[in-house]
């Protein structure tokens, strides 16, 4: 087996080939084409298995090297959370600038004419 090293390659599984010697002849009885057949499913059975698992690694590493670049990318300076507020009885909650709502103009009435 491999090393457990975690490393960013993404590793490929080759196509099945079924072994010469399990390839059923026509000399062979029907007991002998069918330990063949059997042995021949085992092997694919554990083929699948092994292809499955190195998807679903290769799915997992691609996943851990997405989180790793954005975790690095992402700008969390305050540590606090966006709830937390002061101990003013006027301060409001997820409110982070100290800035004045802004003024707008008082509506008028438009007249089409």
């Amino acid at each position: 087996k491999k090393s457990s090293k975690s490393s960013t390659k993404k590793e490929k599984i080759k196509e099945f080939v079924l072994p010469p010697h399990l390839v059923p002849n026509e000399a062979d009885t029907e007991a002998e084409r069918n330990k063949k057949r059997r042995a021949a499913k085992a092997l694919k059975n554990k083929w699948r298995q092994r292809k499955k698992e190195v998807e679903s690694t290769n799915k997992q590493k691609s996943w851990q090297s997405f989180q790793k670049k954005t975790a690095a990318k992402r700008k969390d300076d305050s540590g606090t959370s966006i709830f937390s507020t002061q101990e003013g009885v006027n301060d409001r909650v997820g409110v982070v600038s100290r800035k004045q709502m802004t003024e707008f103009g008082a509506r008028k009435r438009h007249k089409h004419s």
